[in-house]
């Protein structure tokens, strides 16, 4: 069994595209989005039509938060201006009703269908905007492994792939697609290989 994980797009087509053409390679049965697919970047309503062609299943990340918010209006009054929120602005404008109710649609978290040994959040299982990462205390990811019935949590938010293994299960960040902040600007997703009763993870870089 082999499951692809794809975060972090942020409305980066070209990337997304990119790594789709990679998983016609790579015989995977199921691929799971984890969050982020849109904020940021200025391809947001084509990502979503892209991910909704190929029937991908999903979780929600804060961007989409945010940029429902500026859709339905309901945004600080400082946010209608600041710089840091042009993209969102403008994807607002963009963004069609469809594409609109498909990400509100996303859950917060969801498993595999394939297999009930993962769970997939954006950020943690208590929030879509905390990122596990290499830095996070031991006891934190125990805490985090020890609030779901999965042994497995696959998140994102971070844009940095890590692995970290616990005598209480595995938790592995699958960094970004369309932004990537680990210094190496490929898409990066992962591909979980189960085999022989054990998971194997493979970082993937996609020029």
């Amino acid at each position: 069994m082999r499951i692809a994980i794809l975060a972090d797009i942020h409305a980066n087509l070209f990337a997304l595209d990119a790594v789709i053409d990679d998983l016609t390679h790579q015989n995977v049965d199921e691929v799971l989005i984890g969050g982020d697919i849109v904020g940021r970047g200025p391809m947001g309503t084509a990502v979503i039509k892209r991910i909704q062609q190929h029937g991908w299943q999903g979780v929600r990340g804060n961007h989409e938060d945010y940029l429902l918010s500026f859709y339905h209006g309901k945004i600080p009054a400082e946010w209608r201006t600041l710089n840091e929120w042009s993209a969102a602005r403008w994807m607002a404008n963009e963004l069609d009703a469809d594409s609109a109710a498909f990400i509100d649609s996303l859950p917060f978290s969801r498993t595999s269908s394939l297999t009930n040994d993962l769970r997939l959040v954006h950020g943690s299982p208590r929030s879509h905007s905390e990122g596990i990462g290499t830095w996070t205390p031991e006891e934190d990811v125990e805490h985090h492994l020890a609030s779901v019935e999965e042994k497995i949590i696959l998140c994102a938010h971070t844009h940095r792939p890590m692995e970290r293994r616990t005598a209480s299960g595995l938790v592995v960040n699958v960094g970004s697609v369309g932004l990537p902040f680990n210094s190496d600007n490929r898409a990066q997703y992962v591909i979980l290989t189960h085999a022989n009763n054990t998971w194997s993870v493979e970082f993937r870089q996609v020029p």
